[in-house]
């Protein structure tokens, strides 16, 4: 009988060669399971509860020396949906599943004598399913259950701006020294009091803001000066005044706005509302992001001590001689089709990156379809 780690091997290798096996509609977890999985199990039930012990380990079929069980049969159909299960009740359908099965076995020998299993990409793929693997046991070593209802209350007080917030606008803005500049920008603006893309294109041109200018005159969302809190950013009283008196229907404020900078033409770029969430409100919603946070804090963790046992060495000359080859442009969205200057996407909950991502096209098949 083959060793557990060589038929795992051979079932990698045949999930790389699955267009070759299509006919068996099954990926390798689904029907690799090992006839000694039930004896590593902790306690009596082993993989397949649903057969008693003395079956479990009955052999259904033999492949060359590998063996194929009640148990790997049973788990296999078990990991289908309910109606396709189904469909296998009848003795002869069931004996169709097995023959599936056994195919499969035989394209996996004969890949592995073809020398596939020592092949990078399929080591590559082994590697990212082990990775998924302990991920999931990762996973299920903290419970959401786990979040007591004191942490979420802390939580709660602790990050109250977030469920708290007065109502914002967003502007943008053209600054210029005189007043004459500004009429003169305005009159320009009024013409096409709609469009923004226009408006940014004037503010290149004719704004003094060099921290604006660039991002079409952009400023971030504030509030009103009575509600700006320490995280906010501080905005000129009369920007403020004139700001909250503008309606996304009429974004253009009609006349030049004196500031302690200069003279101001206004636009409207976003009006949030306020908020104002009871705890009620996001409980749920806090319970999962402290397990997230939990879950990202146990792989640091492992992370972390995997660092200081393993030897590790970076070399930063070959680093700097890796080209990476700028992307084409991309052409500008329509207007309103796209988020405004400095509105990008917003990171993942946490600010947490993914226990491990494999790099692009590390997953694919050799002719498999892209």
């Amino acid at each position: 009988m083959t060793s557990r780690k060589c038929m795992d091997g051979a079932w990698i290798v045949a999930a790389m060669l699955s267009v070759l096996v299509a006919a068996c509609g099954q990926r390798r977890e689904e029907q690799a399971p090992r006839a000694d999985a039930a004896v590593e199990e902790e306690g009596d039930r082993g993989p397949c509860p649903e057969v008693a012990e003395a079956d479990r380990n009955k052999v259904v079929a033999k492949v060359g020396e590998t063996t194929i069980t009640v148990c790997d049969v049973t788990e296999a159909l078990n990991k289908m949906s309910p109606y396709l299960r189904k469909a296998y009740e009848a003795p002869e359908k069931r004996r169709q599943f097995v023959d599936n099965m056994i195919r499969f076995e035989l394209i996996a020998q004969e890949a592995v004598r073809r020398g596939y299993a020592d092949d990078e990409e399929v080591q590559r793929v082994e590697k990212q399913m082990m990775i998924q693997r302990l991920n999931k046991e990762l996973q299920d070593s903290v419970s959401l259950d786990d979040i007591t209802e004191e942490e979420m209350r802390a939580y709660y007080e602790e990050h109250s701006s977030e469920y708290h917030k007065a109502e914002m606008v967003r502007i943008a803005r053209i600054l210029t020294k005189t007043e004459a500049d500004c009429e003169k920008v305005l009159t320009l603006a009024r013409d096409k009091a709609t469009d923004s893309r226009f408006f940014r294109e004037l503010a290149r041109e004719h704004s003094i803001d060099e921290q604006t200018k660039e991002q079409g005159g952009d400023m971030p969302y504030f509030p009103r000066a009575e509600d700006r809190t320490p995280e906010d950013p501080e905005v000129d009283p009369a920007l403020v005044e004139a700001a909250f008196s503008l309606e996304m229907s009429d974004p253009l404020y009609t006349k030049c706005v004196q500031s302690k900078e200069g003279w101001n033409v206004l636009r409207l770029r976003g009006r949030r509302t306020a908020r104002d969430l009871a705890y009620d409100d996001v409980s749920r919603q806090i319970r999962h992001r402290l397990h997230r946070d939990r879950l990202a804090k146990v792989r640091d963790e492992l992370v972390a001590n995997l660092r200081k046992s393993a030897k590790i060495t970076v070399n930063d000359e070959a680093l700097a001689r890796i080209n990476i080859e700028a992307p084409p442009e991309q052409p500008q969205p329509p207007e309103g089709m796209g988020p405004p200057a400095g509105e990008g996407k917003a990171p993942l909950p946490g600010g947490k990156a993914p226990f491990f991502k494999a790099p692009p096209g590390v997953l694919k098949a050799p002719g498999a379809a892209h």
